[in-house]
């Protein structure tokens, strides 16, 4: 990876929002979603637009990417 960008805090406060954004101005990249705390809203839930738009999305370890929270970090991040 070239630049990586952590974007961290308590929820609620725009982190994914920020970083959906942030990756779309950046693109093509790679967005790794890894909340799996209180989950809200995930980037994961909108991948087919990122994908649509150069973003490629790291979710969990299961590759499931809509209905499944689980702590459970895919092996993709380290890419």
């Amino acid at each position: 990876m070239k630049n990586s960008v952590i974007c961290t805090g308590p929820y609620g406060v725009g982190k994914s929002e920020f970083s959906i954004q942030y990756a779309l101005t950046q693109a093509p990249c790679y967005l790794a979603d890894l909340d799996v705390l209180n989950p809200y809203f995930r980037p994961r839930e909108i991948h087919g637009f990122l994908s649509e738009h150069g973003v490629t999305i790291i979710g969990n370890s299961t590759h499931n990417m809509t209905n499944l929270d689980l702590p459970g970090l895919s092996g993709d991040v380290g890419a």
